[in-house]
């Protein structure tokens, strides 16, 4: 048995050409590569699942806001003397207060609306909000903007023919 080789082969070089092409031809790191290559797909989806998450909670708040602005202007707002204040103050998340990059600052819109017996702004006459803001996706990207929208319309608990603090110009806009 030779000392150079300890399988058994007799002489001949124990390196060589031959090995560096069986090592270059070796699957180690073969993992590291194609985790490299999907990496970017992954961190792709990852950044598409936040940016649809975030959407989907400010319309599910504007939604929520809608209804309790609805709410509030069916029972004629009782110590409430700035509507589109306690409106936007009722926004969960400041971006949608105060907009930010992604989302603008959110729209309320009041409006009474003719009701069967033909008048407006009397007792059982319907009363409509609307809260909206403009989402920009991936806004780095500019790939697009999705109006994200909530409308609640309920009927008059109260008469508010004779009430000013409700007044439709002033009670509509976008958040400060």
């Amino acid at each position: 048995m030779s000392a150079l080789c300890p399988g058994g082969a007799s002489g001949g070089n124990a390196g060589g050409p031959v090995r560096l092409l069986s090592w270059l031809r070796g699957e180690r790191g073969q993992g590291i590569v194609e985790f490299a290559m999907v990496l970017p797909l992954l961190g792709a989806l990852l950044l598409i699942f936040i940016q649809f998450g975030k959407a989907i909670n400010y319309w599910i708040d504007v939604t929520h806001v809608a209804n309790e602005a609805a709410r509030l202007a069916t029972v004629n707002a009782p110590g409430v003397t700035d509507f589109k204040s306690a409106v936007c103050d009722e926004l969960e998340t400041g971006e949608l207060r105060n907009g930010s990059g992604e989302v603008d600052a959110a729209n309320v819109d009041l409006s009474y609306l003719t009701g069967p017996t033909g008048t407006t702004r009397e007792s059982g006459d319907p009363v409509r909000v609307k809260v909206s803001a403009a989402y920009h996706w991936l806004p780095f990207w500019n790939i697009g903007t999705w109006t994200v929208e909530g409308s609640a319309t309920m009927r008059l608990e109260r008469a508010t023919a004779g009430n000013n603090t409700m007044d439709v110009a002033a009670a509509s806009g976008q958040c400060p």
